[in-house]
């Protein structure tokens, strides 16, 4: 898998059948928005990552790895 934090963000979106409006809606930003994180135009802020996360029901060390590949992003 590749070592990136849009790829991760639209795998996780993808696993859990999300549109993209589902997510934006769930972390308060657009569609575009979640199109812009997932191929890398812009970097989600830490609020919008943890909401991610938690629709994206994901545990411990992925919500880690996410973190960790924002960090190294930025």
């Amino acid at each position: 898998m590749d070592d990136d934090l849009g790829t991760r963000l639209a795998l996780h979106r993808a696993t859990c059948r999300y549109t993209r409006t589902q997510a934006g809606e769930a972390a308060g930003v657009s569609r575009q928005t979640i199109f812009s994180y997932e191929t890398g135009r812009h970097k989600p802020g830490i609020r919008a990552l943890f909401l991610l996360a938690e629709l994206y029901q994901l545990n411990d060390g992925q919500r880690a790895e996410l973190l960790r590949l924002a960090a190294a992003d930025g």
